[in-house]
């Protein structure tokens, strides 16, 4: 899981607009991407596959010094018969590294920079098909995640999705940038290996939020009323066409009429959407039943509830278990929990809003444009 990027990050000036990105790779420059330093923490140069030359994968290897892969989505790899290159993959980001390959003809030994660009090509070919390519060989394709960079945000699913809104084939060359002596690149070492060379700089994180931006990853599916002790709230139910989770808002009054409305997001995948019927006290500020008093007490608020993976099938059955202990929805979100977050708020109508005391967290919602007071 991505959690939400530290905001150094962001500070940065030299970090690129996706859109400066994507204009670098259709005019077939290389970039720099950085993923965030919760994850791997590391830069990788890329370039659309589309084209890569000879010149290319020489710079990679000479300056970059890492390993060259080729990011591949699920239709190329399974076009070109590439299995996966262990059963058991057991590496810490689950990278999803293929059978090495190299071009069947038009090659030497398949080392050189010129051979690694021609079996990069052949790979990529629309008319490509296994017998195109033999394993093993000196490129590696790394297999994307479905759903890009919102599912694992990953250099491998960064090169597909960046190549594919560029309008290109959805594969990308990628090679991590090592120091001179060995050891890996950090952002202020990347900037300047950019200035160096004249490349850009774009982030992962970047990215997410920009798919979060242009894509609707959310459909309300169900809506009603769900009476507490705190009164009556409007339950509105949507599913994620990422992971298929549900996620859930309740309403207490008229929010349209309020400019900044109370609103607390919570991860609920430790408990269910109807703990709300349990009434056994809980000093916890962030427990369900406290949040609804405060939201109650307010006259006025939204409660969103990510992940709570419930289906009306067992809706009607946790009604009658009171027995669930009122658990605090205070765990940690995820980029793109906040991405979904934030577009269900848009979609219930709210346009700014007002945190409650003492969370904190609320205003990672302001990367997806949100004003919090």
């Amino acid at each position: 899981m991505l959690k939400v990027p530290s905001k150094n990050l962001y500070n940065y000036s030299q970090i690129s607009p996706v859109e400066e990105i994507i204009s670098e790779l259709r005019s077939g420059r290389i970039v720099i991407l950085v993923d965030d330093e919760n994850r791997e923490n590391e830069g990788d140069l890329l370039i659309a596959a589309d084209f890569v030359t000879s010149e290319s994968i020489n710079f990679m290897v000479t300056y970059g010094r890492g390993l060259v892969c080729l990011t591949l989505t699920d239709k190329y790899c399974d076009r070109l018969g590439l299995n996966m290159m262990t059963s058991n993959n057991g590496s810490r980001y689950g990278t999803n590294f293929t059978q090495s390959i190299e071009a069947t003809e038009g090659i030497s030994t398949g080392i050189s920079t010129a051979d690694r660009s021609h079996t990069i090509k052949v790979a990529i070919s629309p008319n490509a098909k296994s017998s195109d390519v033999v394993q093993p060989g000196h490129i590696f394709p790394v297999r994307a995640v479905s759903g890009g960079v919102l599912v694992r945000p990953g250099h491998t699913e960064a090169g597909c999705d960046l190549t594919a809104i560029a309008g290109l084939t959805p594969a990308a060359v990628i090679c991590e940038v090592l120091n001179e002596d060995g050891t890996m690149s950090r952002l202020p070492d990347l900037i300047s290996f950019a200035n160096k060379h004249s490349l850009k700089i774009g982030s992962i994180v970047s990215l997410i939020k920009y798919r979060i931006e242009k894509e609707r990853i959310i459909n309300r599916f169900n809506c009603f009323d769900i009476n507490t002790i705190f009164g009556s709230f409007k339950a509105f139910f949507y599913i994620d066409n990422i992971n298929s989770s549900v996620h859930t808002a309740l309403i207490y009054g008229d929010i349209g009429e309020i400019e900044d409305v109370l609103v607390y997001i919570g991860n609920s995948l430790s408990i269910s959407i109807l703990d709300v019927l349990n009434f056994t006290h809980n000093s916890n500020d962030f427990s369900i039943n406290n949040l609804l008093k405060k939201i109650s007490d307010n006259l006025s608020g939204v409660l969103v509830l990510l992940n709570c993976n419930l289906s009306n099938n067992n809706f009607i059955d946790y009604v009658n278990d009171f027995q669930k202990i009122n658990k605090s929805i205070i765990d940690d979100l995820s980029m793109l929990d906040y991405g979904i977050a934030a577009q269900i708020i848009r979609d219930i109508g709210v346009k700014n809003i007002k945190s409650f005391e003492g969370d904190k967290r609320i205003l990672n919602i302001e990367e997806f444009g949100f004003v919090v007071k």
